[in-house]
């Protein structure tokens, strides 16, 4: 049997941290935790403990979501990314149109919402191949 999905997980809020830890451990994913921002870059630069898919918050301390996000979008590898907030809409919007993710979801979610997103992002990131991946 293979390894199990690492899913890395960056919030500054310890309990959502803690509850998404818990609900992803038992659903068989290997989870990495970050509490802001510049912590995601040290993880992502770290080839053994690369995540295979980033659960992302969009207001963070020292690097927000969005900044995040732009520089995951400049990786040599691709890196699925569901951005998640509970900030007023209006806000939320205009990060998923500055940052593009793979997906969002409004806090607060079901963690099964959370789970399915990041199954079919993982099973669908398994199938494709970026131009870049090839040289």
């Amino acid at each position: 049997m293979g390894q199990k999905p690492k899913i890395l997980i960056a919030d500054d809020n310890p309990e959502y941290r803690q509850l998404i830890t818990y609900h992803l451990t038992r659903s068989g994913y290997e989870v990495l935790i970050a509490r802001h921002g510049q912590q995601v870059l040290e993880w992502l630069g770290d080839e053994k403990l690369r995540p295979d898919l980033l659960v992302l918050d969009l207001l963070m301390p020292q690097l927000s979501g969005i900044e995040v996000l732009q520089h995951v979008k400049t990786l040599p590898y691709k890196l699925p990314v569901i951005l998640v907030s509970g900030a007023d809409w209006l806000i939320a919007r205009q990060g998923i149109s500055q940052s593009d993710p793979d997906a969002f979801l409004t806090k607060p979610f079901s963690m099964h919402q959370l789970v399915d997103t990041i199954q079919a992002l993982l099973q669908q990131n398994s199938t494709e191949i970026r131009p870049h991946d090839k040289e």
